[in-house]
């Protein structure tokens, strides 16, 4: 299991409700947390790295209207995978992680 990293992972990730669904139960605190274990494999060049970098030195609230929709519809949703334990569990987990059924019991 990896973090996701190139386009298409990303289009995918953007059109698959369980990404928004899941990324919307979580806090803002705990998804500004997930996405910092993801930033140093960003491409920083990219809009999304840019958009988290300004909310992280001015909050959510200094964000444009094109801005908070990368947010909302980038950067949250990358806050969440599915576990892909041995390609069957597909249960919510925190990005590079298995969920936590399968993190207690093998580890990542």
């Amino acid at each position: 299991m990896s973090v996701l990293t190139d386009k298409q992972d990303k289009r995918e990730k953007m059109t698959d409700d369980f990404f928004m669904r899941e990324s919307g139960k979580l806090s803002f605190a705990e998804i500004m947390y997930r996405l910092a274990e993801c930033e140093e494999i960003w491409d920083s060049n990219a809009s999304y790295a840019g958009v988290y970098r300004q909310i992280k030195a001015q909050g959510l609230e200094s964000l444009t209207a094109k801005q908070r929709w990368i947010y909302e519809n980038e950067l949250k949703p990358m806050s969440v995978e599915k576990c892909g334990f041995q390609g069957t569990c597909e249960r919510p987990s925190f990005p590079g992680k298995y969920c936590d059924m399968h993190e207690q019991k093998f580890g990542s």
